[in-house]
């Protein structure tokens, strides 16, 4: 049986607009990784490797939904068989690499680490601002500082 190595693409997620910190979690990672894209919001720079999206930095589904549309029309139309997922404000263990990753975590190649999914309005005590969390106006303050991007 032929031992496929895994394609794996490391996503930062910015909850805001930190451009200062992409060389810093390059520095960090670029020598572990070697697919690396930032998923900021409304990034308007010229790093390819830094993928723009549009929402509230309170809803980071959406993040990912985004920049894997923009992974997939990308110029080098690479192929990833698997997408580990960061904050930007966290650190990965300093031994984990793309080469251990699945060694390292205990998560089998064929496998993922999402638990589960729900439906947490649902739920008995839900989340104390699940509504400033699940809507998203563009004339109302708060999450992501990006009004002044916004034409009139």
């Amino acid at each position: 049986m032929e031992n496929i190595r895994p394609k794996i693409a490391l996503l930062v997620i910015y909850n805001h607009r930190y451009d200062e910190n992409i060389s810093r979690i390059e520095r960090i990672y670029s020598c572990r990784f070697t697919y690396l894209y930032h998923v900021m919001p409304f990034y308007d720079g010229d790093k390819s490797n830094v993928l723009s999206v549009y929402e509230s930095s309170y809803q980071y589904q959406s993040y990912v939904a985004q920049a894997y549309q923009q992974i997939k029309r990308s110029e080098a139309k690479c192929v990833y068989s698997h997408f580990f997922v960061v904050a930007d404000d966290m650190i990965i263990n300093p031994n984990i690499t793309e080469d251990n990753l699945f060694e390292y975590t205990g998560i089998g190649v064929d496998e993922c680490y999402i638990i589960s999914v729900r439906d947490i309005s649902k739920e008995k005590y839900p989340m104390s601002q699940f509504h400033t969390i699940s809507s998203f106006n563009v004339k109302i303050g708060g999450g992501t500082r990006f009004q002044h991007m916004m034409k009139p």
